[in-house]
């Protein structure tokens, strides 16, 4: 038996420390809880990061790899509950949807698409709207004064897609306060 989580938002939205709190509850619950990452694909042996937006697409296929694997074990699993929390981006339906299909096929329990509250202003951009701009100014000068790249954000903000008509009636739909609203 498993739930699969699904965080979605721009690098800087907090997805890992919302992920991070969702992992202990669920321990703390006695679930077998794992976080699923492509940014584990870019860490090497000693924990540093290296980036390299050309092995992003790479680093997602690995990412569904593992939670299949871990989607598979936890159905064959009759003794343990488990909880999977996907930290991606999903900036795009292509990025949660593949792990939400298998995830249904497989049997989840439920599957949750967990979106940035600061996503909302951006479902339909307009770069003449003063909220979307403003929250946008907000996520860029917060990650910049940590030492991120704005323009990588900036263009996460702008391919997201907006998932009101496209998304499957098994998948849940979710907010988390990121704190830049």
């Amino acid at each position: 038996m498993f739930d699969v989580f699904l965080m979605q938002g721009p690098s800087g939205s907090g997805k890992s420390k919302c992920a991070s709190m969702m992992k202990d509850a669920a321990m703390d619950a006695g679930y077998i809880t794992s976080i699923l990452s492509a940014d584990d694909y870019f860490r090497d042996d000693s924990g540093n990061y290296n980036f390299n937006p050309k092995l992003l697409n790479r680093a997602h296929m690995s990412v569904v790899t593992r939670a299949f694997r871990l989607m598979n074990h936890a159905t064959d699993d009759k003794n343990g509950s488990y909880r999977i929390i996907i930290d991606n981006t999903h900036m795009e339906t292509w990025e949660w949807e593949a792990i939400s299909v298998i995830a249904h096929e497989l049997g989840a329990r439920r599957i949750v698409l967990q979106g940035a509250d600061i996503l909302y202003p951006f479902d339909e951009f307009d770069a003449q709207d003063h909220d979307s701009l403003d929250t946008m100014a907000r996520v860029l000068h917060h990650r910049q004064d940590k030492g991120m790249d704005y323009t990588i954000i900036l263009r996460q903000l702008l391919k997201y897609q907006q998932t009101g008509g496209e998304i499957p009636s098994y998948v849940e739909v979710r907010t988390f306060n990121t704190g830049l609203k």
